[in-house]
């Protein structure tokens, strides 16, 4: 016997058109659930421009999708891998979760910017930058932190001349 005919034989409706009577029967019968708030449609509250609604890559019917993606109730604090908001660079600096800060990038800053701006009671502004005098990249302390312009910063490196912090 093939698989075909079994499945015939255990549902025989499978691959038959139901008849009016019986649409009509299923069509009340959904009409008074959803009106009696049993039922919702597969649909509700979706619209073309909903952004759980996009049209079938093929050019096809439109489907509704829903994203997959970060949970916002697992995000942060609330997720199993929180660590306090603390993780290192690739390049040794230690980065503090702060999504606020004008200079962050991907929801994280630089430690040793946000030791800085303590200190000096403002943000940085986009000539300056914070030097650590003892050049250990995860001393943050504020007296090995110093705040200069781009420009000596470039010349200590590269011709050993005298940095000139700034104190405003």
């Amino acid at each position: 016997m093939t698989a075909l005919r079994l499945i015939g034989e255990i549902m025989p409706y499978k691959g038959t058109k139901m008849s009016e009577e019986g649409q009509k029967r299923l069509s009340e019968t959904r009409k008074r659930l959803f009106t009696q708030g049993r039922l919702a449609p597969w649909n509700k509250g979706l619209t073309k421009k909903d952004h759980r609604v996009f049209k079938n890559i093929s050019g096809g019917s439109r489907k509704t999708q829903f994203k997959k993606g970060p949970k916002p109730e697992t995000a942060g604090r609330n997720n199993a891998n929180w660590k306090g908001g603390k993780r290192k660079s690739s390049a040794g600096y230690i980065l503090i979760r702060n999504k606020t800060h004008p200079r962050s990038q991907n929801g994280y800053i630089f430690e040793h910017t946000l030791m800085a701006e303590k200190k000096l009671g403002r943000y940085l502004k986009l000539d300056e930058l914070v030097h650590h005098i003892n050049e250990n990249k995860e001393d943050n302390r504020p007296e090995n932190l110093a705040v200069i312009y781009r420009g000596s910063h470039v010349g200590y490196h590269r011709w050993g001349t005298e940095l000139k912090e700034i104190d405003d």
